[in-house]
């Protein structure tokens, strides 16, 4: 043992192999003030910071309450999907506040930065795949999940008001 420890010898190398991404998640914590790695995130020295955090995620329910409360500690998040999910809720939630509708243009971001046009368009597009509770809060704020039959129906609507006051059905291109 002696003669092994008189080499370093790494008695433990998953300990040592978490502590490494540990450090690196924490000096990646404190040059950008988020624990939000991207999934092929590598450091400049190489390491993949991203493959790690994902590994920490699906192994959550192996790693000791030490390694969680540590990981905690710098703001790790768990559920990164969620996260952006209820990021983008607030976001539309504020546009609907200032806006009294949550009819996004597509290309819209926020002050922020936070594509939100792009986000309600995922929302949409993906609309089998939500929860019902998520369909729920959307509906809540007048999400709009059809944008062209509701254009459309707004449209003939406006028509229809046309041929009620003018008895036909001739809309000048101007009007």
């Amino acid at each position: 043992i002696s003669s092994l420890d008189s080499l370093g010898f790494d008695w433990d190398p998953l300990k040592t192999q978490w502590k490494e991404g540990f450090s690196h998640l924490k000096k990646f914590v404190e040059e950008v003030g988020h624990a939000r790695v991207l999934h092929k995130f590598e450091t400049n020295t190489g390491f993949k910071l991203g493959g790690w955090v994902q590994i920490q995620r699906s192994r959550k329910d192996k790693l000791s309450d030490e390694q969680i409360s540590s990981l905690d500690s710098l703001g790790f998040d768990w559920d990164p999907l969620k996260t952006q999910w209820e990021e983008g809720f607030s976001h539309l939630k504020k546009f609907v506040e200032e806006e009294g509708h949550a009819r996004v243009p597509n290309s819209f971001k926020t002050e922020d930065g936070h594509k939100l046009g792009n986000w309600v368009d995922t929302q949409r597009n993906n609309k089998n795949q939500l929860s019902p509770e998520r369909k729920s809060r959307l509906d809540s704020l007048g999400f709009v999940w059809d944008p062209f039959q509701t254009d459309w129906e707004e449209g003939f609507l406006h028509l229809k008001k046309f041929v009620e006051e003018e008895g036909n059905a001739k809309v000048p291109a101007k009007f």
